[in-house]
Order: C-alpha cells, then sequence, then structure tokens
C-alpha cells in the first residue's frame, strides 16, 4: 500500500487522538488509585476498554484477564468475576455481547453498595467512560455454597435466628436451624410490608415439622420466636432495605450471597441476579435506618403500646 502524505497524516491524527484519550482518562483516577489496585487494572484505566476485550470487540480477552489481573472466579448472564492478585478485591466484567445488561448491574453496583455496607460489600473503583461502567473493582467475599454453610453464616450474622431456632428444637419441632428461621421471617415479609404477626402464627402452628408439638406449646413458641426475630434491629434493617431495594427474597439463598472471613457478615454478591434492576427503589431508600440505642426496660413497659414511641419499622421504636 502506497502511504500517501495524507494517509501519513490522518494516521499521526490517529494516533495523537488515541493517546490523548487516555489521557483524559487517566485524569479521571486519581493517582493512589491508579497504582494501589496493581499493574493490571492500571493499565485498563490507562488505556480502557481494548486492554480486556479480544480483537473483534465482541468477547473479553480471557487470556489478557487472567495473565495481567488474577484467576477467573466465576460467571453470571452478563459479567465474569477475576480475582485480583492476592488481594481482598475482585473485578467484576461486563460481556461485550451482554453489554447493556452487564453495564446496568455495574452501574446498580456502585450506586448501591457504599449506601448500604450492611447488605453489599464494599466498592472501591470502576469504569468512567460515558457508556460505562462496562467494569468496577469491589470487596472480595466468600461465595456461600451450602446449606450448612449458610445456616452457620446466618446464625453468626444474625443471632437471634439461632435462639429462635434452639426454641423450636427443645419444644419439639424437627429438623429446624437459623437459616430455616431467616426463610421463614423473609417469607411472611414477602407478603406483607411490615410483616404479619397473624401469618407468622399461623406458619409456626400448622408447620408439619411441629405436628408432634401440642397445641399450646405451638402457640407460645410461635409467639415467643416472633418477639425475638422482630426484635433484632440488625435483622430488621437488612430486611427493610432489601424490602425497599425492591430485592426478591426467594432468591437469598446460597449461591447467591457471601460472608467474609469472620462468616458474621451476610452480603448480597451480584445485583444481577436480584428482581430489582427495573424498578424504582422506594421513596428515602437510599437513606441508612438509624438504630434505637435507648435503654427500654420491657419488663415492667409494653413499647408497643407506650405513648411515648414510635413504631418507625418492624421492631424498632424510637421515642417520640
Amino acid at each position: 500500500m502506497k502511504l500517501t502524505k495524507q494517509k501519513l497524516y490522518n494516521l499521526i491524527q490517529e494516533v495523537m487522538d488515541s493517546h490523548l484519550k487516555c489521557f483524559e482518562a487517566l485524569e479521571d483516577y486519581a493517582k493512589p488509585e491508579q497504582s494501589y489496585f496493581g499493574a493490571g487494572i492500571q493499565q485498563i484505566m490507562e488505556h480502557g476498554s481494548k486492554m480486556y476485550k479480544a480483537f473483534d470487540g465482541h468477547t473479553l480477552d480471557s487470556l489478557w484477564l487472567t495473565n495481567n489481573i488474577g484467576p477467573r472466579l466465576g460467571s453470571g448472564y452478563s459479567r465474569e468475576v477475576y480475582a485480583i492478585g492476592d488481594s481482598n478485591m475482585v473485578l467484576k466484567m461486563a460481556y461485550p455481547i451482554e453489554l447493556k445488561e452487564g453495564v446496568a448491574s455495574n452501574r446498580y453496583e456502585v450506586d448501591s453498595f457504599n449506601k448500604f455496607p450492611t447488605v453489599f460489600p464494599r466498592s472501591y473503583v470502576y469504569d468512567k467512560s460515558p457508556n460505562g461502567p462496562e467494569w468496577l473493582v469491589i470487596e472480595k467475599v466468600h461465595v456461600v455454597e451450602s446449606g450448612p454453610e449458610y445456616a452457620e453464616v446466618i446464625d453468626n450474622t444474625f443471632p437471634s435466628l439461632g435462639r429462635a431456632a434452639k426454641l423450636l428444637v427443645r419444644e419439639g419441632y424437627k429438623s429446624v436451624d437459623p437459616a430455616w428461621v431467616f426463610e421463614r421471617i423473609l417469607d411472611i415479609y414477602s407478603e406483607e410490608e411490615q410483616g404479619d404477626y397473624d401469618l407468622w402464627m399461623d406458619l409456626i402452628f400448622h408447620h408439619r415439622r411441629g405436628k408432634s408439638v401440642d397445641e399450646e406449646t405451638r402457640k407460645k413458641v410461635a409467639d415467643a420466636t416472633w418477639f425475638i426475630a422482630t426484635h433484632d434491629e440488625k435483622l430488621m434493617r437488612f430486611i427493610t432495605i432489601c424490602k425497599n431495594l425492591n430485592v426478591h427474597f426467594d432468591e437469598i439463598r446460597e449461591g447467591n450471597v457471601g460472608t467474609n472471613e469472620e462468616k458474621n457478615k451476610l452480603v448480597l454478591i451480584d445485583i444481577s441476579k436480584f428482581d430489582f434492576l427495573n424498578k424504582e427503589p422506594v421513596q428515602g431508600v437510599y437513606e441508612e435506618y438509624p438504630v434505637n440505642t435507648d435503654s427500654y426496660d420491657h419488663s415492667t413497659k409494653n413499647i408497643e403500646t407506650d405513648p411515648d414511641y414510635a413504631n418507625v419499622r418492624p421492631g424498632v421504636w424510637r421515642k417520640k
């Protein structure tokens, strides 16, 4: 091919424009960010999607990502996840062929993760290109894969559910653990905005796992376990935030949730698996819910009927 002066000029201009865009993209990130996340992430920050996309632009360059970021940990419908070296962080990448869905999931996670640390892992840095984010870096969490591990995490995260499960077992209910109680609580709150005492009483009283227990005991156990669960402020905060974010409670289960090294934190790990990407959050959802820290003598007073206290959400009251 004959390289004319005009073609040479166009080629030089194209290269200069490309470098200019790289520098413009780099200015979107603070200098500490560029080095903190490792050489691979720094290259993505500097040079954009051409680093991690295959030549045709329709697929991810898995070899480059594996060699420069870390091992591939898994994938979903619209994204892949890679470990970032031996750090406590991971990289989530949108599939080019499912870019719209992947970017939508990434954007929601960028917007939500740090606003709700009791429900989601922490997010660190993300793609700031106009049509992104195609990628983001978040806190690495351990995916809870089995039923027994799920029950352990539930018990450690919400000790009240462990107490409720022990009470049910002690009084004759069969095959009950903290995860089972958690799932029944979610069932109730998925039906009613503020939960429903009567639904809970009916569910526990008639459940086949307590068929050998006498009626009076079933009533007492149902009432006691409702009180235990709904007076756990941490649990009620988790449920309220998920409810207001339109999380589909059926998807809160092993495989879709993660935990930390201590296994005492339950987090939703993949927004795309939940049923709220195309819904508007309830108004005010972006405000964290305060915790009632006032001491209250439940032995001599009933907070549910006390005129000096207002019920601000299930199981939580605040002094007027």
